[in-house]
């Protein structure tokens, strides 16, 4: 899903 992969991502980027 779009939706999970852009939660993930963003999530790692605020993560990082």
């Amino acid at each position: 899903y779009l939706y999970v992969r852009w939660g993930v991502e963003l999530s790692n980027m605020t993560v990082v």
